[in-house]
């Protein structure tokens, strides 16, 4: 049975499971591909906390879902996916919105203290970092022993727990056949990776790797 996907979610699925080593090739040695590991879609809650001040409490310890998270030897990478037809594309360059670069800021921070802690299970985590994380000046709660949350981070964390410390932030172009060039990531620390996906109108066969245009 052929499957198909459409948008960026199935181009997304289909360019890191058929297209890794193109991936990797743009940001290490693609070499490392053998001892990948990818995280689809890991959720952290549907929503961040309410803006905070300095000094203050955030109210949540969501902070929302990655496209993808990547992790070799080499480094791990945080990604965000935007397709041709993304509202976050202005003119050559694409603009992420602050929720987002928030959650590459906090992912970033339980990776650090996961590695130095490194921790048995969720609930040590929990009590040697005193219920919190600090990020520059706003202390964020961390997910609740028992929580879905908790586990959803204990499983990434755990399965990252192999890969190298660096953390790279990614933004992943996926390029539908002629779809517009993208040349930038406005920014700053951004890495972009395109890869071209073999659309025309978004869709895409899921079930095997193909080189040829799709519907």
């Amino acid at each position: 049975m052929k499957t198909f996907g459409y948008g960026e979610d199935a181009l997304n699925l289909w360019a890191l499971t058929n297209q890794m080593e193109v991936f990797l090739d743009c940001l290490e040695d693609p070499s490392s591909q053998a001892d990948a590991v990818l995280f689809f879609r890991p959720s952290f809650g549907r929503q961040g906390s309410n803006p905070v001040q300095p000094g203050g409490t955030a109210d949540s310890s969501q902070f929302g879902e990655f496209d993808a998270i990547v992790g070799t030897p080499v480094g791990v990478y945080l990604i965000e996916a935007k397709w041709s037809r993304s509202t976050e594309i202005e003119g050559d360059a694409i603009c992420l919105r602050s929720e987002q670069i928030r959650r590459h800021q906090l992912f970033r921070t339980y990776l650090t203290a996961w590695h130095v802690h490194k921790p048995t299970n969720w609930l040590e985590f929990h009590t040697v970092q005193g219920g919190f994380l600090q990020l520059e000046e706003i202390r964020y709660p961390i997910a609740p022993p028992g929580s879905q949350l908790s586990r959803n981070l204990e499983t990434v964390l755990g399965g990252l727990g192999e890969c190298s410390a660096s953390v790279i932030d990614v933004v992943l172009y996926l390029r539908v056949t002629e779809g517009r060039s993208v040349k930038v990531v406005r920014n700053v620390g951004f890495k972009l990776v395109t890869i071209d996906c073999p659309s025309v109108a978004g869709f895409i066969e899921l079930t095997a790797a193909s080189s040829d245009v799709q519907p």
